[in-house]
């Protein structure tokens, strides 16, 4: 079999701080939302403005997390970026949220790709009354990532990268494919934050899922995934 390889796609979008759900869903099940390289459920406190977090949420409680449409409450936080934003002063705002348009990612994981931000009194300077935004799947971004490439007839070799470490974290990548139960190998993530992995057999339109969790006290569970194709 000649085996080729997709481009990977990384999980994208804004910063979220995340919490484990009361209902006991676990995060490869969801629906979570992005959190800049990682995905959330039910994120308490989460930063719409990945490059510099001068733009976010936090103290969010939410209801119905897991139907079509969740909805909570809490505060925005802005920093007024005056005289300058390393300068500036953060500020808190009443918002309401929404999270919906669920869809089904690329690893089998399903992922809310449409967040609302309501502001029904005071708001940030520059942002409207209602602040969307989408967070679609397996769309290119900042986080941990895997590629492959063709060693042989049917040889890969699977390359990780930008791979979590330190404490709280996983010290293994669970690589597996996403119809299957059983992770079929768990490597473990190097000092240079990435592995190597030679996998043989593998068929054509697989799709290769790689996964690693990180708990901290300040910021919950946290899950890093990235998924590719073989063509």
């Amino acid at each position: 079999m000649k085996t080729s390889i997709a481009c990977g796609v990384a999980v994208i979008a804004a910063v979220v701080t995340a919490f484990a759900s009361a209902a006991g869903i676990t995060l490869t099940s969801g629906p979570t939302i992005p959190d800049c390289g990682a995905q959330a459920l039910a994120p308490s406190s989460l930063t719409l403005t990945c490059a510099d977090a001068n733009y976010g949420l936090t103290g969010t409680k939410w209801q119905h997390w897991g139907a079509a449409t969740a909805s909570g409450s809490g505060k925005a936080t802005a920093n007024d970026c005056t005289p300058n934003c390393a300068a500036g002063t953060f500020h808190s705002y009443a918002v309401q949220v929404t999270a919906s348009a669920i869809r089904t990612c690329r690893s089998g994981r399903k992922q809310y790709t449409r967040l609302v931000l309501f502001y029904p009194g005071t708001r940030p300077k520059g942002i409207g009354a209602t602040d969307t935004w989408p967070f679609p799947c397996d769309a290119p971004g900042p986080g941990s990532t895997i590629t492959a490439k063709a060693i042989v007839k049917n040889q890969l070799m699977l390359t990780g990268t930008g791979w979590q470490k330190g404490s709280g974290c996983s010290r293994t990548v669970t690589i597996g494919f996403h119809d299957k139960a059983t992770p079929f190998a768990s490597p473990r993530v190097g000092a240079g934050d990435g592995f190597k992995l030679t996998l043989v057999d593998v068929r054509a339109g697989s799709v290769i899922v790689a996964r690693q969790t990180c708990t901290k006290p300040d910021l919950g569970t946290r899950l890093y995934e990235s998924a590719i194709v073989v063509k």
